[in-house]
């Protein structure tokens, strides 16, 4: 009986150490945190980029090259409705929208390039490659 408790009480450790050890890898979200960038898909070198940026609730888009093409920024809901866009001419710099977000809420940035209207867009982040923030 006593090795039986013994056994029992190694499997339960165990178990224990492996659930904690699972539960501690786990990713946590703060309130307030930025996205990493989403990149256009366009062949390298990559022409654009777009994040958001929790500190104001902006929808940013960078160009990274003076090529014609201007980047689009695309901020929607996670998994839901879209909220902003924001162009960046072709400069090769970076512009920023803000747009009010209630706090709390995870957000999802798409990148593409196109032309002026954004009518004609191309080169956009997959949606697998869209970047989380959150407001």
């Amino acid at each position: 009986m006593r090795l039986l408790n013994r056994g029992v009480a190694l499997v339960g450790a165990s178990a224990a150490l492996v659930l904690g050890g699972t539960l501690a890898m786990a990713p946590t979200a703060a309130a307030g945190e930025n996205s990493p960038y989403a990149y256009t898909t366009d062949p390298s070198p990559t022409g654009g980029r777009a994040r958001f940026i929790a500190n104001g609730d902006i929808i940013q888009a960078c160009d990274l090259h003076t090529d014609n093409y201007y980047v689009w920024g695309q901020l929607y809901y996670f998994a839901g409705a879209f909220i902003e866009s924001v162009r960046e001419e072709t400069t090769g710099d970076c512009d920023g929208d803000s747009h009010d977000i209630e706090e709390n809420r995870f957000v999802e940035v798409e990148t593409c390039l196109g032309d002026s209207t954004g009518a004609n867009v191309r080169y956009c982040t997959a949606p697998a490659g869209w970047t989380v923030g959150i407001s």
